[in-house]
């Protein structure tokens, strides 16, 4: 939690002190700034709040918040909620998908042998990662 608030703050001050030489020296930002920068200008909050949701856009939303000189005060406030507000949602999806997996293992695996239940969950993520690495070359 406290590295992502550092990072946004830190993004923050490039784009604040360097983010119009930053956009312009890399073309592929610019492109981003320009999506970012309309929401930004339409929904200054709700941006800073679902800023460390948006993948893609993780970046460039802090430096793009900061060219537009939104107020420190004000952007540090809602930060620090984003950030608790992330923390809470990730500690929350953690909690429910482990103790789904917990029932779910409970259910197949009815003996109580460690071992099985070690391979099962990394088998599991090896399967999650192979699916995900096919995902995403088939989008590229």
């Amino acid at each position: 939690m406290l590295g992502g608030f550092i990072g946004d703050q830190f993004y923050y001050q490039v784009g604040r002190r360097y983010g119009q030489k930053v956009i312009q020296s890399k073309p592929e930002l610019a492109k981003k700034f320009d999506k970012a920068s309309q929401f930004i200008e339409r929904f200054p909050v709700l941006t800073i709040l679902l800023m460390r949701f948006a993948w893609g856009l993780r970046t460039v939303l802090p430096i793009a918040v900061g060219i537009k000189a939104y107020p420190i005060w004000k952007y540090i406030f809602i930060n620090v909620l984003a950030c608790f507000i992330w923390a809470w949602a990730v500690v929350t999806v953690g909690l429910k998908v482990t103790h789904g997996l917990h029932i779910f293992w409970a259910k197949i695996l009815s003996y109580d042998d460690d071992i099985y239940t070690v391979i099962a969950v990394v088998a599991c993520i090896a399967f999650g990662r192979i699916v995900y690495t096919a995902v995403k070359k088939l989008r590229a």
